[in-house]
C-alpha cells in the first residue's frame, strides 16, 4: 500500500469518526477551500461552508480535526520510512 492510499485510507476513518461519509467530507472541505479563498476570515468561512452544507460549525472541525490527526499519522510513517532507508547500512561485502 503507498502512502497516499494510506492517507486516503485515513481520511476516511476520519470522516467516519466525525459522522461523515468521506464523499461528505471531501465536499465539505471542497467548498470550505472556496470560501477561505473569498473570505480570509476561517470563522465566517466556516459558517458559510456549514450553512452550505446543512451541518454545525462543530461537525466540520470535528472532522478536520480527525483529518489532521489522521495525516500526521501517516506523515509520522512516511517520515520513519525515509529516515530507515537512509541510515541503512550498505551490505558488507
Amino acid at each position: 500500500m503507498s502512502w497516499f492510499d494510506k492517507v486516503q485510507a485515513n481520511l476516511q476513518d476520519a470522516a467516519t469518526k466525525a459522522g461523515l461519509t468521506p464523499e461528505k467530507l471531501k465536499s465539505v472541505t471542497d467548498t470550505l477551500n472556496h470560501e477561505l479563498s473569498r473570505l480570509p476570515d476561517h470563522a465566517k468561512a466556516l459558517k458559510a461552508t456549514a450553512e452550505q452544507h446543512g451541518i454545525e460549525v462543530s461537525k466540520i472541525q470535528e472532522a478536520l480535526m480527525h483529518a489532521g490527526a489522521e495525516v500526521s499519522k501517516v506523515a509520522d510513517h512516511v517520515g520513519d520510512q525515509i529516515s530507515q532507508a537512509v541510515n541503512k547500512k550498505p551490505p558488507t561485502a
